[in-house]
């Protein structure tokens, strides 16, 4: 089977990161995996095996899409493909969709959050975005989701037929799985890795934090990024936790926080 994917993560274009080795797994199950990225930085195409990466050089988003629609419908014209999987249901999809009217490729659309929350939902663009992802899911072959629960509110609020849906999780790398748990048990503490927005409500963890620490010795150490780092960290000055929470920013290497984990949490 010949697969053209559209993805959202631009750490595809390097062929040393985790995630292209993960396409590259991907890809030995196959005929041939091609990846369309967009990407800021200017990045030589590359093969390895059964994978082809083509990133697609863009200076502005909206710029984006029609860069990576014109670039896959130049390259259809002199290659075959069997199935297309577009990595997020929104404006990804919608391109995808397009696509296959020209070219009658079947469409998946992948889902990597939970649209249905309404936390999800009150997040900037977020409100078109899921009305955007219903037209996509009413119209696209197949559906893939990462949780059980978002596959459950599309067949129920949506319609979506059950055997047009599937769950499948991202699995973890083996070795995360293998890193060693810390002994110093001092101090409880707690370790969170994730987006820092609104939908994640990591604020929710700073005020157990400060809920806590009056009971046992307690920590947190938060890895991830986003739009509201700056709003956390003056939170947690407000509550005077600020001394107990670390803020790692992104990390490659999440197991080196996970290790010193009394307890791993996840919103």
């Amino acid at each position: 089977m010949r697969i053209l994917m559209i993805s959202t993560d631009s750490y595809v274009a390097d062929p040393n990161s985790r995630v292209a080795q993960r396409m590259q797994l991907y890809a030995a199950a196959v005929t041939h995996l091609t990846v369309f990225v967009p990407t800021t930085q200017s990045v030589e195409q590359y093969t390895r095996n059964n994978l082809t990466v083509i990133p697609i050089q863009y200076v502005h988003k909206l710029f984006g899409l029609f860069a990576v629609y014109r670039t896959i419908r130049a390259w259809l014209q002199s290659h075959q493909v069997d199935v297309m999987t577009a990595q997020d249901p929104f404006f990804l999809g919608l391109l995808a969709l397009r696509l296959r009217k020209l070219h009658s490729i079947p469409v998946e659309v992948q889902v990597h959050t939970d649209i249905f929350s309404s936390y999800w939902r009150r997040e900037g663009f977020h409100a078109v975005l899921f009305y955007i992802a219903k037209f996509v899911f009413s119209r696209a072959n197949q559906i893939r989701v990462v949780a059980r629960s978002v596959a459950t509110k599309s067949i129920a609020q949506w319609a979506v037929k059950p055997s047009r849906i599937s769950v499948i999780p991202i699995r973890p790398d083996s070795e995360v799985r293998e890193t060693p748990v810390a002994t110093n048990t001092s101090v409880f503490t707690i370790v969170t890795v994730a987006r820092l927005e609104p939908v994640k409500n990591i604020a929710m963890l700073i005020r157990a934090v400060a809920q806590l620490k009056s009971a046992q010795d307690v920590a947190a150490i938060i890895v991830g990024d986003g739009s509201q780092l700056n709003e956390l960290k003056q939170l947690s000055t407000r509550l005077d936790v600020d001394d107990l929470i670390t803020f790692t920013g992104w990390s490659d290497a999440p197991q080196e926080y996970l290790a010193q984990a009394s307890v791993f949490v996840l919103t």
